[in-house]
């Protein structure tokens, strides 16, 4: 009843996975989330874990990492897109342990969480970015955040340009920040 109601209320999916020596491999569980987050039924992508295949530009990264993962006995983490029933495309962040259960087969107990949300926030943020980006170069307009406590100085890249700094061999420290100032107005 406890596992039950632990798998219900958890924001993912919680699996197990199996890699056998003989090339099988699997889910051993899957928990009924899935359903609601993706369109498949547990019992049904447990019988064919094919069937909510991965973007195709996601699954040299994602055989990449697993094998990685298998072959260290270490700790699986991806964020890739599924490909839904419905034509739709859904990111998807897996974490997951490798268990030896014996000589012949690893398990991976794990959880799938969807951050379809998280995505679409970051690229929100990549948009106002650009944006900002666009009108600090039409206004030839830089900025700076000095970090007091480490010395750190960010800079845009416009405020960059505007100094003559490329802003790829850019030393965030104050001392860099300081060099090109006439040296009458650094104790201004």
């Amino acid at each position: 009843a406890n596992f039950r109601d632990l798998v219900a209320s958890v924001p993912g999916v919680i699996y197990q996975w199996y890699e056998r020596n003989n090339g099988e491999r699997g889910f051993h569980y899957i928990s009924p989330r899935c359903e609601d987050l993706y369109g498949v039924k547990a019992a049904d992508w447990q019988h064919n874990w094919q069937l909510l295949p991965l973007h195709p530009d996601d699954l040299p990264r994602w055989y990449q990492t697993f094998q990685q993962a298998l072959a260290n006995k270490q700790d699986f983490s991806f964020e890739g897109r599924f490909l839904l029933p419905s034509g739709e495309i859904k990111w998807w962040r897996s974490l997951s342990k490798p268990v030896s259960i014996n000589d012949q087969e690893i398990v991976f107990n794990g959880i799938i969480i969807d951050i379809m949300a998280q995505k679409q926030m970051e690229a929100r943020l990549r948009e106002k970015e650009q944006r900002l980006e666009d009108a600090q170069r039409m206004a030839l307009l830089g900025s700076w955040v000095w970090d007091i406590k480490t010395g750190t100085v960010y800079r845009s890249a416009q405020d960059c340009r505007n100094y003559g700094i490329s802003s790829d061999d850019y030393t965030p420290t104050y001392e860099a920040f300081i060099a090109p100032v006439h040296p009458e107005d650094k104790h201004i």
